[in-house]
Protein backbone atom coordinates (compact mmCIF):
# COMPACT_ATOMS: atom_id res chain seq x y z
CA UNK A 1 0.00 0.00 0.00
CA UNK A 2 1.37 3.34 -0.66
CA UNK A 3 0.98 6.45 1.44
CA UNK A 4 0.12 9.98 0.96
CA UNK A 5 2.97 12.28 3.14
CA UNK A 6 2.57 15.88 4.81
CA UNK A 7 5.38 17.86 5.89
CA UNK A 8 4.01 20.79 8.29
CA UNK A 9 4.28 22.75 10.86
CA UNK A 10 2.31 22.85 14.57
CA UNK A 11 -0.36 25.91 14.40
CA UNK A 12 0.02 25.93 10.90
CA UNK A 13 -3.55 27.12 9.18
CA UNK A 14 -2.90 25.71 5.92
CA UNK A 15 -1.35 22.40 6.84
CA UNK A 16 -4.50 22.03 9.48
CA UNK A 17 -7.09 22.99 6.35
CA UNK A 18 -5.10 20.02 4.13
CA UNK A 19 -5.05 17.77 7.05
CA UNK A 20 -8.66 18.49 7.69
CA UNK A 21 -9.87 17.79 4.35
CA UNK A 22 -8.41 14.64 3.62
CA UNK A 23 -9.68 13.25 7.26
CA UNK A 24 -13.23 14.50 6.59
CA UNK A 25 -12.92 11.60 3.21
CA UNK A 26 -11.15 8.73 5.21
CA UNK A 27 -7.51 9.54 3.32
CA UNK A 28 -5.05 8.04 5.32
CA UNK A 29 -1.83 10.32 5.66
CA UNK A 30 1.13 10.02 7.29
CA UNK A 31 2.10 14.00 9.36
CA UNK A 32 5.68 14.98 9.58
CA UNK A 33 6.14 17.73 11.84
CA UNK A 34 8.98 20.42 10.59
CA UNK A 35 8.36 22.62 13.90
CA UNK A 36 11.17 21.57 15.53
CA UNK A 37 13.44 19.29 12.95
CA UNK A 38 16.17 21.56 11.00
CA UNK A 39 16.65 18.26 8.97
CA UNK A 40 13.20 17.85 8.22
CA UNK A 41 12.95 21.05 7.37
CA UNK A 42 15.13 21.15 4.79
CA UNK A 43 14.01 17.94 3.24
CA UNK A 44 11.05 19.07 2.58
CA UNK A 45 12.85 22.02 0.75
CA UNK A 46 15.06 19.61 -1.07
CA UNK A 47 12.11 17.69 -2.11
CA UNK A 48 9.68 19.97 -3.32
CA UNK A 49 11.70 23.06 -4.18
CA UNK A 50 9.45 25.30 -1.67
CA UNK A 51 9.96 26.53 1.44
CA UNK A 52 6.27 27.35 2.15
CA UNK A 53 4.39 24.64 4.48
CA UNK A 54 2.42 22.32 4.38
CA UNK A 55 3.83 20.04 1.32
CA UNK A 56 1.81 17.01 0.07
CA UNK A 57 3.09 13.62 -1.95
CA UNK A 58 1.19 10.80 -3.19
CA UNK A 59 3.90 8.55 -3.09
CA UNK A 60 7.43 10.23 -4.95
CA UNK A 61 4.46 12.82 -6.50
CA UNK A 62 4.62 16.14 -5.25
CA UNK A 63 1.17 17.51 -5.48
CA UNK A 64 2.00 20.60 -3.87
CA UNK A 65 0.65 22.86 -1.44
CA UNK A 66 -2.60 23.33 0.80
CA UNK A 67 -4.21 25.76 -1.81
CA UNK A 68 -3.07 22.96 -4.90
CA UNK A 69 -4.57 20.16 -2.76
CA UNK A 70 -7.86 22.07 -1.62
CA UNK A 71 -8.43 23.21 -5.66
CA UNK A 72 -8.04 20.06 -7.29
CA UNK A 73 -11.24 18.31 -8.85
CA UNK A 74 -13.34 16.10 -6.14
CA UNK A 75 -13.00 12.97 -9.24
CA UNK A 76 -9.34 14.06 -9.86
CA UNK A 77 -8.38 14.06 -6.55
CA UNK A 78 -10.18 10.73 -5.88
CA UNK A 79 -8.48 8.97 -8.75
CA UNK A 80 -5.20 10.12 -7.77
CA UNK A 81 -5.81 8.68 -3.94
CA UNK A 82 -7.02 5.51 -5.09
CA UNK A 83 -3.89 5.17 -7.77
CA UNK A 84 -1.85 6.56 -4.61
CA UNK A 85 -2.92 3.94 -2.23
CA UNK A 86 -2.93 0.91 -4.75
CA UNK A 87 1.01 1.45 -5.17
CA UNK A 88 3.61 -0.58 -3.79
CA UNK A 89 4.98 0.22 -0.87
CA UNK A 90 7.94 2.62 -1.19
CA UNK A 91 9.96 1.82 1.76
CA UNK A 92 13.19 4.71 0.52
CA UNK A 93 9.87 7.40 0.79
CA UNK A 94 10.67 9.76 2.14
CA UNK A 95 14.00 9.45 1.95
CA UNK A 96 15.20 9.69 5.60
CA UNK A 97 18.43 8.13 4.73
CA UNK A 98 19.48 11.06 2.29
CA UNK A 99 23.13 12.37 2.61
CA UNK A 100 23.57 15.44 4.72
CA UNK A 101 25.63 16.55 1.13
CA UNK A 102 22.78 15.82 -1.08
CA UNK A 103 20.70 17.90 0.96
CA UNK A 104 23.25 20.97 0.41
CA UNK A 105 21.68 21.47 -2.40
CA UNK A 106 18.35 22.76 -0.83
CA UNK A 107 17.57 26.49 -0.38
CA UNK A 108 20.73 28.77 0.56
CA UNK A 109 19.99 32.92 0.43
CA UNK A 110 22.59 34.77 -1.01
CA UNK A 111 22.93 36.82 2.41
CA UNK A 112 24.39 33.79 3.86
CA UNK A 113 27.61 34.01 1.91
CA UNK A 114 27.99 37.34 2.60
CA UNK A 115 27.62 37.61 5.77
CA UNK A 116 31.47 37.92 6.55
CA UNK A 117 32.08 40.56 4.47
CA UNK A 118 29.50 42.71 5.73
CA UNK A 119 31.45 46.10 7.46
CA UNK A 120 30.46 47.75 10.29
CA UNK A 121 27.34 49.86 9.85
CA UNK A 122 28.79 52.56 12.65
CA UNK A 123 31.41 53.47 9.89
CA UNK A 124 30.18 53.85 6.43
CA UNK A 125 29.07 57.02 6.18
CA UNK A 126 26.26 56.44 3.80
CA UNK A 127 24.43 54.40 6.76
CA UNK A 128 25.50 57.13 9.09
CA UNK A 129 23.39 59.67 7.51
CA UNK A 130 20.55 58.04 7.70
CA UNK A 131 20.29 56.74 10.62
CA UNK A 132 17.97 59.48 12.57
CA UNK A 133 15.28 58.22 9.43
CA UNK A 134 15.10 54.95 10.68
CA UNK A 135 15.64 55.22 13.98
CA UNK A 136 12.65 57.26 14.30
CA UNK A 137 10.36 55.05 11.56
CA UNK A 138 11.97 51.78 12.91
CA UNK A 139 14.29 52.12 15.95
CA UNK A 140 17.11 50.20 13.83
CA UNK A 141 18.41 50.40 10.33
CA UNK A 142 16.73 47.42 8.50
CA UNK A 143 19.60 44.52 7.69
CA UNK A 144 19.07 45.02 4.33
CA UNK A 145 21.57 47.68 4.51
CA UNK A 146 24.53 45.26 5.71
CA UNK A 147 24.69 44.12 2.37
CA UNK A 148 24.26 46.56 -0.12
CA UNK A 149 26.64 48.15 2.31
CA UNK A 150 29.56 46.12 0.51
CA UNK A 151 28.87 48.82 -2.01
CA UNK A 152 28.33 51.98 -0.23
CA UNK A 153 27.20 54.02 -3.03
CA UNK A 154 24.24 51.90 -4.09
CA UNK A 155 22.85 53.07 -0.76
CA UNK A 156 23.22 57.26 -1.45
CA UNK A 157 21.25 56.24 -5.51
CA UNK A 158 18.89 53.74 -3.67
CA UNK A 159 17.84 56.09 -1.42
CA UNK A 160 17.33 58.91 -3.36
CA UNK A 161 14.65 56.63 -5.50
CA UNK A 162 13.05 55.42 -2.60
CA UNK A 163 12.86 58.66 -1.06
CA UNK A 164 11.51 60.66 -4.19
CA UNK A 165 9.11 57.92 -5.17
CA UNK A 166 7.47 57.22 -1.82
CA UNK A 167 7.05 60.94 -0.75
CA UNK A 168 5.59 61.78 -4.10
CA UNK A 169 3.35 58.36 -3.24
CA UNK A 170 2.03 60.31 0.14
CA UNK A 171 -0.30 62.54 -0.41
CA UNK A 172 -2.56 60.85 -2.76
CA UNK A 173 -2.78 58.04 -0.30
CA UNK A 174 -2.37 59.29 3.16
CA UNK A 175 -1.96 56.47 6.16
CA UNK A 176 -3.63 53.90 3.35
CA UNK A 177 -0.23 53.85 1.46
CA UNK A 178 1.41 51.44 4.31
CA UNK A 179 -1.54 48.87 3.48
CA UNK A 180 -0.81 48.88 -0.25
CA UNK A 181 2.72 48.19 1.01
CA UNK A 182 1.44 45.44 3.18
CA UNK A 183 -0.70 43.62 0.16
CA UNK A 184 2.19 44.01 -2.81
CA UNK A 185 4.56 42.56 -0.51
CA UNK A 186 2.66 39.88 0.93
CA UNK A 187 1.75 38.73 -2.79
CA UNK A 188 4.98 38.66 -3.62
CA UNK A 189 5.29 36.58 -0.52
CA UNK A 190 8.43 38.73 0.86
CA UNK A 191 8.02 37.97 4.67
CA UNK A 192 10.46 40.56 5.65
CA UNK A 193 8.73 43.29 3.93
CA UNK A 194 4.89 42.03 5.09
CA UNK A 195 6.45 42.23 8.66
CA UNK A 196 7.84 45.44 8.45
CA UNK A 197 4.50 46.65 6.27
CA UNK A 198 2.37 45.50 9.04
CA UNK A 199 4.27 47.64 12.41
CA UNK A 200 3.82 50.53 9.36
CA UNK A 201 0.09 49.86 8.89
CA UNK A 202 -0.42 49.72 12.72
CA UNK A 203 1.76 52.79 13.40
CA UNK A 204 -0.31 54.65 11.22
CA UNK A 205 -4.24 53.25 12.09
CA UNK A 206 -5.20 50.48 10.29
CA UNK A 207 -5.88 47.74 12.96
CA UNK A 208 -4.79 44.70 12.88
CA UNK A 209 -7.65 42.66 12.25
CA UNK A 210 -7.68 44.21 8.86
CA UNK A 211 -4.16 43.05 7.85
CA UNK A 212 -5.16 39.97 8.93
CA UNK A 213 -8.37 39.43 6.86
CA UNK A 214 -6.25 41.01 3.94
CA UNK A 215 -3.67 38.33 4.45
CA UNK A 216 -5.78 35.23 5.01
CA UNK A 217 -8.53 36.38 2.04
CA UNK A 218 -5.66 36.02 -0.86
CA UNK A 219 -4.42 32.88 0.52
CA UNK A 220 -7.80 31.03 0.29
CA UNK A 221 -8.08 28.89 -3.15
CA UNK A 222 -11.95 29.82 -2.79
CA UNK A 223 -11.28 33.31 -1.43
CA UNK A 224 -14.83 34.67 -4.34
CA UNK A 225 -15.79 37.78 -3.71
CA UNK A 226 -13.35 40.30 -2.16
CA UNK A 227 -16.05 42.62 -0.84
CA UNK A 228 -16.03 40.31 2.58
CA UNK A 229 -12.64 42.68 3.17
CA UNK A 230 -13.20 45.19 5.37
CA UNK A 231 -12.67 48.23 3.19
CA UNK A 232 -14.74 50.60 0.99
CA UNK A 233 -14.96 50.01 -2.66
CA UNK A 234 -11.99 52.61 -3.54
CA UNK A 235 -9.30 51.15 -0.82
CA UNK A 236 -10.49 47.40 -2.39
CA UNK A 237 -9.57 48.52 -5.54
CA UNK A 238 -6.46 49.91 -4.52
CA UNK A 239 -5.60 46.95 -2.69
CA UNK A 240 -6.72 44.75 -6.04
CA UNK A 241 -4.08 47.10 -7.91
CA UNK A 242 -1.22 46.53 -5.31
CA UNK A 243 -1.71 42.67 -5.71
CA UNK A 244 -1.93 43.47 -9.59
CA UNK A 245 1.18 45.14 -9.62
CA UNK A 246 3.14 42.17 -7.86
CA UNK A 247 1.37 40.05 -10.72
CA UNK A 248 1.51 42.12 -13.68
CA UNK A 249 -1.69 41.45 -13.55
CA UNK A 250 -3.45 45.29 -13.13
CA UNK A 251 -7.10 45.20 -14.10
CA UNK A 252 -8.06 48.09 -16.31
CA UNK A 253 -11.67 47.52 -14.47
CA UNK A 254 -10.11 48.67 -11.21
CA UNK A 255 -8.67 51.74 -12.83
CA UNK A 256 -11.78 52.41 -14.43
CA UNK A 257 -13.70 52.12 -10.99
CA UNK A 258 -10.95 54.42 -9.35
CA UNK A 259 -11.73 57.40 -12.35
CA UNK A 260 -15.80 56.61 -11.50
CA UNK A 261 -15.38 56.97 -7.60
CA UNK A 262 -13.36 60.05 -7.93
CA UNK A 263 -12.41 61.08 -10.92
CA UNK A 264 -10.70 64.24 -9.68
CA UNK A 265 -8.23 62.17 -7.68
CA UNK A 266 -7.86 58.79 -9.94
CA UNK A 267 -5.02 59.39 -11.32
CA UNK A 268 -3.10 60.29 -8.59
CA UNK A 269 -4.22 57.31 -6.87
CA UNK A 270 -3.35 55.35 -9.26
CA UNK A 271 0.73 57.06 -9.72
CA UNK A 272 1.18 56.70 -6.20
CA UNK A 273 0.24 52.96 -6.08
CA UNK A 274 2.47 52.50 -8.90
CA UNK A 275 5.28 54.74 -7.17
CA UNK A 276 4.79 52.93 -3.65
CA UNK A 277 4.43 49.36 -5.19
CA UNK A 278 8.06 50.49 -7.55
CA UNK A 279 9.75 51.13 -4.51
CA UNK A 280 8.81 47.43 -2.77
CA UNK A 281 9.60 45.87 -6.17
CA UNK A 282 12.83 46.71 -5.34
CA UNK A 283 12.84 45.61 -1.77
CA UNK A 284 10.94 42.53 -2.13
CA UNK A 285 13.35 40.77 -4.80
CA UNK A 286 16.78 42.58 -2.92
CA UNK A 287 15.85 41.11 0.64
CA UNK A 288 14.16 37.64 -0.78
CA UNK A 289 17.27 37.01 -2.89
CA UNK A 290 19.45 37.84 0.13
CA UNK A 291 17.44 36.56 2.41
CA UNK A 292 17.66 39.17 4.81
CA UNK A 293 17.18 38.28 8.81
CA UNK A 294 14.20 39.98 10.27
CA UNK A 295 14.25 41.64 13.13
CA UNK A 296 12.68 40.87 15.98
CA UNK A 297 10.72 43.45 17.12
CA UNK A 298 9.15 43.41 13.13
CA UNK A 299 9.00 39.58 13.69
CA UNK A 300 6.71 39.90 16.93
CA UNK A 301 4.62 42.40 15.29
CA UNK A 302 3.56 39.97 12.37
CA UNK A 303 3.33 37.28 14.69
CA UNK A 304 0.80 38.85 16.71
CA UNK A 305 -0.91 40.54 13.63
CA UNK A 306 -0.85 37.72 11.08
CA UNK A 307 -1.44 34.95 13.37
CA UNK A 308 -1.32 31.22 12.59
CA UNK A 309 -0.92 31.72 8.39
CA UNK A 310 2.34 33.98 9.31
CA UNK A 311 5.72 32.49 8.49
CA UNK A 312 8.61 33.90 8.51
CA UNK A 313 9.67 31.49 5.76
CA UNK A 314 13.60 32.27 4.65
CA UNK A 315 14.08 35.10 7.04
CA UNK A 316 15.04 34.10 10.27
CA UNK A 317 14.03 35.97 12.84
CA UNK A 318 17.10 38.30 15.06
CA UNK A 319 16.89 37.91 18.27
CA UNK A 320 15.64 41.57 19.78
CA UNK A 321 18.40 42.14 21.88
CA UNK A 322 21.11 41.76 18.62
CA UNK A 323 19.90 45.11 17.62
CA UNK A 324 22.10 46.59 20.27
CA UNK A 325 25.35 45.11 18.75
CA UNK A 326 28.31 46.44 17.48
CA UNK A 327 26.64 47.32 13.92
CA UNK A 328 23.71 48.63 15.22
CA UNK A 329 25.25 50.78 18.32
CA UNK A 330 25.47 53.97 16.71
CA UNK A 331 21.60 53.49 15.78
CA UNK A 332 20.57 52.99 19.56
CA UNK A 333 22.53 55.63 20.43
CA UNK A 334 21.36 58.19 17.91
CA UNK A 335 19.21 60.11 20.19
CA UNK A 336 17.10 62.92 18.22
CA UNK A 337 14.21 64.96 18.72
CA UNK A 338 11.16 64.89 15.65
CA UNK A 339 12.62 68.62 14.75
CA UNK A 340 16.27 67.32 14.82
CA UNK A 341 15.39 64.12 12.57
CA UNK A 342 13.60 66.26 9.80
CA UNK A 343 15.60 68.73 9.96
CA UNK A 344 18.54 66.05 9.06
CA UNK A 345 16.64 63.85 6.50
CA UNK A 346 15.73 67.32 4.61
CA UNK A 347 19.39 67.94 4.95
CA UNK A 348 20.33 64.66 3.95
CA UNK A 349 17.66 64.57 1.10
CA UNK A 350 19.16 67.96 -0.81
CA UNK A 351 22.48 66.80 -0.32
CA UNK A 352 21.76 63.66 -2.46
CA UNK A 353 20.05 65.30 -4.63
CA UNK A 354 22.44 67.82 -5.39
CA UNK A 355 24.79 64.79 -5.85
CA UNK A 356 22.08 63.44 -8.33
CA UNK A 357 21.96 67.03 -10.61
CA UNK A 358 26.01 67.04 -10.76
CA UNK A 359 26.16 63.35 -12.26
CA UNK A 360 23.10 63.97 -14.45
CA UNK A 361 23.70 67.43 -15.97
CA UNK A 362 21.32 69.81 -17.14
CA UNK A 363 19.51 67.41 -19.48
CA UNK A 364 17.88 64.12 -18.27
CA UNK A 365 17.25 63.05 -21.44
CA UNK A 366 20.56 63.79 -22.95
CA UNK A 367 21.99 61.64 -19.82
CA UNK A 368 19.73 58.89 -20.62
CA UNK A 369 20.75 58.86 -24.23
CA UNK A 370 24.56 59.41 -23.88
CA UNK A 371 24.80 55.87 -21.31
CA UNK A 372 22.06 53.84 -23.28
CA UNK A 373 21.78 54.89 -26.83
CA UNK A 374 17.85 55.09 -26.10
CA UNK A 375 15.79 57.55 -23.77
CA UNK A 376 13.28 54.50 -21.55
CA UNK A 377 9.52 55.55 -22.04
CA UNK A 378 9.18 54.05 -18.67
CA UNK A 379 11.90 56.38 -16.87
CA UNK A 380 10.05 59.35 -18.79
CA UNK A 381 6.89 58.29 -17.56
CA UNK A 382 7.68 58.80 -13.94
CA UNK A 383 6.44 62.31 -12.29
CA UNK A 384 9.14 64.85 -13.70
CA UNK A 385 11.74 66.05 -11.45
CA UNK A 386 13.13 64.19 -8.51
CA UNK A 387 11.37 61.14 -9.40
CA UNK A 388 12.77 60.68 -12.93
CA UNK A 389 16.14 61.56 -11.77
CA UNK A 390 16.10 59.49 -8.88
CA UNK A 391 15.49 56.62 -11.25
CA UNK A 392 17.41 57.45 -13.96
CA UNK A 393 20.78 57.65 -11.66
CA UNK A 394 19.75 54.06 -10.28
CA UNK A 395 18.63 52.36 -13.30
CA UNK A 396 22.25 54.10 -15.12
CA UNK A 397 24.39 53.24 -12.36
CA UNK A 398 23.63 50.09 -11.51
CA UNK A 399 23.30 48.56 -15.34
CA UNK A 400 26.24 50.46 -16.74
CA UNK A 401 28.84 51.22 -14.28
CA UNK A 402 30.09 48.53 -11.64
CA UNK A 403 32.73 44.93 -12.66
CA UNK A 404 30.01 43.14 -14.32
CA UNK A 405 29.07 43.85 -18.12
CA UNK A 406 26.16 46.02 -19.05
CA UNK A 407 25.20 43.57 -21.64
CA UNK A 408 25.28 40.56 -18.91
CA UNK A 409 22.93 42.78 -16.44
CA UNK A 410 20.56 43.50 -19.18
CA UNK A 411 19.95 39.50 -20.45
CA UNK A 412 19.59 39.48 -17.40
CA UNK A 413 16.75 41.15 -17.27
CA UNK A 414 15.22 40.20 -20.56
CA UNK A 415 15.70 36.65 -19.08
CA UNK A 416 13.74 38.00 -15.95
CA UNK A 417 10.77 40.09 -18.13
CA UNK A 418 10.24 36.90 -20.35
CA UNK A 419 9.88 34.74 -17.30
CA UNK A 420 7.17 37.45 -15.56
CA UNK A 421 5.56 38.28 -19.21
CA UNK A 422 6.40 42.30 -19.07
CA UNK A 423 6.48 42.89 -23.21
CA UNK A 424 7.30 46.29 -23.06
CA UNK A 425 10.61 45.77 -20.83
CA UNK A 426 11.17 42.45 -22.48
CA UNK A 427 11.91 44.21 -25.38
CA UNK A 428 13.33 46.64 -24.21
CA UNK A 429 16.06 44.90 -22.14
CA UNK A 430 16.78 42.94 -25.17
CA UNK A 431 17.54 46.24 -27.09
CA UNK A 432 20.06 47.10 -24.34
CA UNK A 433 21.38 43.75 -24.23
CA UNK A 434 22.45 44.09 -28.48
CA UNK A 435 23.47 47.22 -27.97
CA UNK A 436 25.88 46.69 -24.92
CA UNK A 437 27.41 43.50 -26.56
CA UNK A 438 28.03 45.88 -29.86
CA UNK A 439 29.96 48.26 -27.34
CA UNK A 440 31.98 45.62 -26.09
CA UNK A 441 32.91 44.56 -29.42
CA UNK A 442 31.04 42.13 -29.90
CA UNK A 443 30.09 41.65 -33.79
CA UNK A 444 25.87 41.79 -34.46
CA UNK A 445 26.28 38.14 -34.96
CA UNK A 446 27.35 37.14 -32.02
CA UNK A 447 25.31 39.90 -30.13
CA UNK A 448 22.15 38.52 -31.70
CA UNK A 449 23.03 34.71 -30.85
CA UNK A 450 23.86 35.69 -27.04
CA UNK A 451 20.56 37.19 -27.01
CA UNK A 452 18.30 34.11 -28.27
CA UNK A 453 20.57 31.80 -26.34
CA UNK A 454 19.99 33.19 -23.13
CA UNK A 455 16.72 32.00 -22.51
CA UNK A 456 18.04 28.43 -23.07
CA UNK A 457 21.35 29.26 -20.71
CA UNK A 458 19.38 29.65 -17.82
CA UNK A 459 18.06 25.78 -18.04
CA UNK A 460 21.61 24.69 -17.61
CA UNK A 461 22.46 23.72 -13.58
CA UNK A 462 26.13 23.70 -14.17
CA UNK A 463 28.58 24.82 -16.68
CA UNK A 464 28.60 26.15 -20.04
CA UNK A 465 26.06 27.06 -22.53
CA UNK A 466 26.72 27.68 -26.05
CA UNK A 467 28.34 31.41 -26.68
CA UNK A 468 27.58 31.68 -22.63
CA UNK A 469 30.65 30.77 -20.11
CA UNK A 470 30.19 29.21 -16.66
CA UNK A 471 30.36 32.44 -14.81
CA UNK A 472 27.82 34.08 -17.40
CA UNK A 473 25.05 31.13 -16.95
CA UNK A 474 25.11 31.14 -13.34
CA UNK A 475 24.33 34.44 -13.47
CA UNK A 476 21.62 33.82 -16.28
CA UNK A 477 19.93 31.25 -14.04
CA UNK A 478 19.53 33.91 -10.82
CA UNK A 479 17.77 35.97 -13.19
CA UNK A 480 15.05 33.73 -14.07
CA UNK A 481 15.00 32.32 -10.33
CA UNK A 482 14.25 35.66 -9.46
CA UNK A 483 11.25 35.84 -11.41
CA UNK A 484 9.40 33.26 -8.90
CA UNK A 485 7.61 34.64 -5.47
CA UNK A 486 9.39 33.93 -2.92
CA UNK A 487 12.54 33.01 -4.78
CA UNK A 488 14.45 29.52 -4.31
CA UNK A 489 18.12 29.91 -4.32
CA UNK A 490 19.66 26.41 -4.44
CA UNK A 491 22.80 25.89 -2.69
CA UNK A 492 24.82 24.76 -5.31
CA UNK A 493 24.17 27.97 -7.95
CA UNK A 494 24.95 30.27 -4.75
CA UNK A 495 28.04 28.51 -4.03
CA UNK A 496 28.60 28.57 -7.94
CA UNK A 497 27.93 32.72 -7.63
CA UNK A 498 30.57 32.68 -4.61
CA UNK A 499 32.86 30.66 -7.06
CA UNK A 500 32.96 32.95 -9.69
CA UNK A 501 31.95 36.53 -8.63
CA UNK A 502 33.45 38.85 -5.70
CA UNK A 503 30.50 39.75 -3.03
CA UNK A 504 30.68 42.94 -4.65
CA UNK A 505 30.00 41.77 -8.13
CA UNK A 506 26.93 39.52 -6.18
CA UNK A 507 25.57 42.55 -4.70
CA UNK A 508 25.91 44.50 -8.13
CA UNK A 509 23.76 41.14 -9.48
CA UNK A 510 21.17 41.40 -7.08
CA UNK A 511 20.74 45.41 -7.49
CA UNK A 512 20.61 44.61 -11.07
CA UNK A 513 17.42 42.16 -10.32
CA UNK A 514 16.49 44.55 -7.57
CA UNK A 515 15.63 47.66 -9.83
CA UNK A 516 14.26 45.14 -12.42
CA UNK A 517 11.49 44.34 -9.44
CA UNK A 518 11.37 48.57 -9.29
CA UNK A 519 10.52 48.69 -12.94
CA UNK A 520 8.28 45.94 -13.49
CA UNK A 521 6.05 46.90 -10.60
CA UNK A 522 5.47 50.33 -12.42
CA UNK A 523 5.38 49.10 -15.54
CA UNK A 524 2.59 47.19 -14.77
CA UNK A 525 0.72 49.69 -13.43
CA UNK A 526 0.98 51.91 -15.45
CA UNK A 527 1.46 50.65 -18.59
CA UNK A 528 3.30 52.85 -20.59
CA UNK A 529 1.74 52.55 -24.34
CA UNK A 530 4.94 54.51 -26.37
CA UNK A 531 7.31 52.20 -27.55
CA UNK A 532 11.11 53.61 -27.83
CA UNK A 533 10.99 53.97 -31.91
CA UNK A 534 15.06 52.36 -31.98
CA UNK A 535 13.36 49.33 -30.07
CA UNK A 536 10.14 49.38 -32.08
CA UNK A 537 12.65 48.82 -35.23
CA UNK A 538 14.90 46.30 -33.70
CA UNK A 539 11.93 43.87 -32.81
CA UNK A 540 11.12 43.97 -36.17
CA UNK A 541 14.08 43.11 -37.11
CA UNK A 542 14.51 39.91 -34.64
Amino acid sequence: MGKIVIFGKENCGHCQRAKALLESKDIPYEGINLTNDERMRILSIYLSGKQTVPQIFFNQEHIGGASDLLSMDEQVLEEKVKQALAAPTDPNFPPLNISDEELASAELPIGKILDKHTPDLSQVREVAAIIPYYQTLFGFVPNMYKYMAIWPKYITAWLATFLSLYDKSFEPLGSFRAVVVFTTSSTAACTYCTAHATQASLDTGTESDKLRQIFEFYQRPDRGDDSVLPFNESERALIRLARGAALNQVSEEDVALLHQQNPAKADALVEAVGLTTACFGFFNRFNDLMGVELEGPASETAVSSLGDLWDVGKHETQDTKELTSADNASVTEAEASPEDVLKQEKAFIAEVRSQLQAAIGPDLQAYLHHNLGVIPHWILSLPEGACQMAVAHLYVYVMHQGEVSPELKHLMLYVLTQATAHQYLNSLEAFLAYQAAIKSGKSPELASARLSQSLDAVKIKSGAYQNFDEKECAALRLASIASTYPPFTPSPLVLSLQRYYTPREIVELTMCLAVGGLAQRWTAVTKPQQQEAKVAEFSVLR
